[in-house]
């Protein structure tokens, strides 16, 4: 629709101007990477968020048990609902995420 408006007013497009333009348009229209990757932080709760900031600590399992008055199972419950939500697989992944963007 946009190619043919331009060639109907007498600007017509080539075609390999026109596959850019239409990339160019579809392209602006995705989320940035940094939206997603701060919109993964918003799917924690309040809690698992509050693990991150422990783990990005230094913090180990029963350390965050202690301080949070929860068993250590709880804390490798919320651990794993953290990785699976941010798509990670290790506490070195987690840490890496919360600096790379800033979210602790």
């Amino acid at each position: 629709a946009i190619v043919n408006a331009y060639s109907l007013n007498g600007a017509p497009m080539s075609p390999a101007i026109a596959r850019k333009t239409l990339q160019w348009l579809k392209d602006s229209q995705k989320p940035t990477a940094v939206a997603k990757e701060s919109s993964m932080m918003d799917t924690l709760t309040e809690r698992e968020q509050e693990l991150l900031k422990l783990l990005v600590e230094g913090k180990d399992y029963k350390a965050i048990a202690t301080q949070l008055f929860i068993s250590p199972q709880t804390v490798r419950t919320h651990i794993s609902r953290i990785y699976e939500k941010l798509h990670i697989n290790s506490k070195a992944q987690a840490i890496l995420l919360a600096h790379k963007y800033k979210w602790v």
